[in-house]
């Protein structure tokens, strides 16, 4: 890695770090993830964005440090992909887990049995808006992990290495998060650090495959899309739980647990030994693995 580049990167991590974990901070000392403290998470969204904007006014970097460029031509597929790739492999996952667990299946709680046409449609129009209408703070994130760090992780490494430090960074990066109950709760054995193990994995495995869409397209934007997929459709599988049903947050149906998320893991897995530089764009020049 170049010696200015090793320093934006640096400072991407410390802007990154200091400005989320501050307002993490901030939510804690205010009494916690509850109330309208919840959409302070929102705004950690916008962190990463804001921290490669910063790092490249400080160093005068060009756009194409930070992947701005869509590339629509010739990767519409890519883009599709990430549109709605998420949320197959996010109820592939939910269908596993509830083939294991038939119990917890039901289609009559949860308004299913009053409006099962309307819940269902709101599911599917749910799934068309969702790439689109989390693409605002999914982009923050993703400028961020995706266009700015992995540019400067692929200088010094091959893409499975910039893959794996990224989805570890990333993770790390959702620490403080976990730790105040999202995603995992607060009520588990090992808390808050199973939590934040289980979020590290998630993250790797979902960053590889965010960071395929980048590779193969060249643009941050198709990860942000499956990022704001992902989002949007995480929570899904609730409408099909069993009314008074015991829910383990590191199984399922929500792709955060081994079984919801299985299909969601295997994708990343699959991206990540497909990562070989001669599959990846002759843009990224990244070494032999």
């Amino acid at each position: 890695m170049k010696r200015e580049n090793k320093k934006g990167f640096l400072l991407f991590l410390l802007l990154s770090f200091a400005q989320s974990w501050g307002i993490a901070l901030l939510i804690q000392l205010g009494g916690g993830l509850n109330g309208w403290r919840v959409y302070l998470l929102s705004a950690c969204m916008l962190v990463p964005a804001l921290s490669a904007l910063l790092c490249k006014a400080v160093y005068r970097l060009p756009w194409s440090d930070l992947a701005v460029r869509p590339n629509f031509r010739g990767n519409v597929g890519w883009y599709l992909l990430a549109c709605f790739g998420p949320t197959l492999l996010i109820a592939a996952g939910a269908a596993l887990y509830f083939l294991l667990s038939p119990e917890q299946f039901d289609l009559t709680g949860n308004g299913m049995a009053l409006f099962p046409g309307m819940l269902l449609l709101n599911l599917l129009l749910s799934a068309l808006i969702a790439p689109v209408a989390n693409i605002l703070f999914c982009a923050g994130e993703e400028l961020g992990w995706r266009g700015f760090l992995l540019t400067r992780l692929l200088e010094s490494g091959s893409p499975r290495r910039a893959m794996l430090l990224s989805g570890l960074i990333w993770g790390i990066w959702h620490g403080p998060m976990i730790a105040m109950g999202h995603n995992y709760g607060l009520d588990y054995p090992g808390w808050p650090w199973l939590g934040i193990f289980a979020m590290l994995l998630f993250c790797f495995f979902v960053g590889c495959f965010f960071c395929w869409l980048r590779l193969r397209t060249g643009s941050f934007w198709p990860a942000a899309l499956a990022h704001g997929a992902l989002n949007g459709m995480a929570s899904g599988a609730v409408i099909f739980v069993a009314p008074g049903a015991e829910l383990s947050p590191f199984v399922g149906p929500l792709p955060t647990g081994i079984v919801g998320g299985f299909f969601l893991l295997l994708a990343g897995l699959l991206c990540f030994f497909l990562a070989c530089p001669e599959k990846v764009k002759a843009e990224e020049k990244a070494e032999v693995c």
